[in-house]
C-alpha cells in the first residue's frame, strides 16, 4: 500500500472509504505487508483501530451544507439600515426622534451631555442629553436605559425647566430627580 501523505479535499461522504484506506496504511508492519485481520492483533494495532474508529466518528457527522441552503443564503438581500425606529431614524448612525425638533438628531452632536454624578468604580459611563427648542420653552429630556423614548419639561422660569419629577437648571446645566441631582453638564 504507497504512502497517503497528501489527499486531495474529500467530502464527508467519502470519508468511510478514505478511513478505510488509512486504517489498512496504520496497520501495514514496517515491510509493508498487511497485517492479516483476526484475533491476534496486537495492543498497539487495536489501539490504533479504536483511535481510528473514534476519528472515524467524529468525521462521519461532518457534512457538506446542502446547496439549497447556500443558495438562500447568497440570495438573501443585506438588510442595512434595517434598525430604523417608527420614525424612520438610523438607531445604529446614533440617530434618535426628537419631539422638539420633529426630526431624527445625532444626541451626541446635537444636545448638551449630561454625565452622573454618581459614578460606580469598574462600571460604564452612560450619559443623558438635553436638547433645547429654539425658543427655548421646553427640553427634551433622553435618559439612559429609560423605556421612554424622551421626557419633555417645560420652562417655569429663569432657564429652569420641570416635568413629571425632573427638574433642569440650565444655569448650572444640573439634572434633578425627586430633588436629587443624577447628572450635571459641563458650562463653558
Amino acid at each position: 500500500m504507497g504512502n497517503s501523505s497528501s489527499f486531495p479535499f474529500i467530502s464527508a461522504k467519502k470519508s468511510i472509504s478514505v478511513l478505510y484506506f488509512l486504517v489498512l496504511d496504520k496497520l501495514s508492519d514496517s515491510g509493508g505487508t498487511l497485517i492479516e485481520y483476526s484475533n491476534g492483533l496486537n495492543v498497539q494495532h487495536m489501539n490504533t483501530m479504536k483511535l481510528l474508529a473514534f476519528g472515524l466518528m467524529m468525521f462521519s457527522g461532518c457534512s457538506e451544507p446542502s446547496k439549497k441552503s447556500e443558495e438562500k443564503v447568497m440570495n438573501e438581500p443585506v438588510k442595512v439600515g434595517a434598525d430604523k425606529d417608527d420614525h424612520g431614524c438610523l438607531a445604529s448612525a446614533g440617530y434618535a426622534w426628537s419631539e422638539i425638533k420633529k426630526d431624527c438628531v445625532q444626541l451626541f452632536n446635537d444636545g448638551l451631555r449630561l454625565n452622573p454624578v454618581k459614578i460606580e468604580k469598574g462600571k460604564v459611563v452612560v450619559s443623558a442629553f438635553i436638547l433645547m427648542s429654539d425658543d427655548q420653552s421646553k427640553v427634551e429630556l433622553f435618559l439612559p436605559n429609560d423605556t421612554r423614548h424622551s421626557i419633555l419639561l417645560i420652562k417655569v422660569g429663569g432657564l429652569i425647566y420641570e416635568g413629571k419629577t425632573y427638574r433642569y437648571d440650565a444655569n448650572k446645566s444640573i439634572l434633578y430627580n425627586d430633588g436629587e441631582v443624577l447628572y450635571n453638564g459641563d458650562i463653558e
